[in-house]
């Protein structure tokens, strides 16, 4: 990748969006020296995951660290009544 750094993590992060292995919108992707990083909340395991695996088969360059959070939502306590 040829384009100033800005560039190519907006393209990166327009492929995890695009890619139905993680379909994820809220990631923000930032490149430091050969190092990129990926925050944000993913839904599932397998989501996070594949993350790691979409950026390693575009073949990037960088050195990936994937910090990205597990959304977690908890059961309800009991029975919701409605009124």
């Amino acid at each position: 990748m040829d384009e100033p750094l800005e560039y190519q993590a907006a393209h990166l992060n327009e492929a995890l969006a695009n890619d139905p292995r993680v379909s994820e919108l809220g990631l923000h992707i930032a490149v430091r020296g050969e190092h990129l990083y990926v925050t944000g909340t993913v839904a599932t395991a397998d989501r996070r995951r594949a993350i790691d695996d979409v950026l390693r088969d575009i073949g990037t360059g960088f050195e990936i660290h994937n910090e990205t959070a597990l959304h977690c939502l908890n059961e309800p306590d009991g029975v919701e009544t409605l009124s």
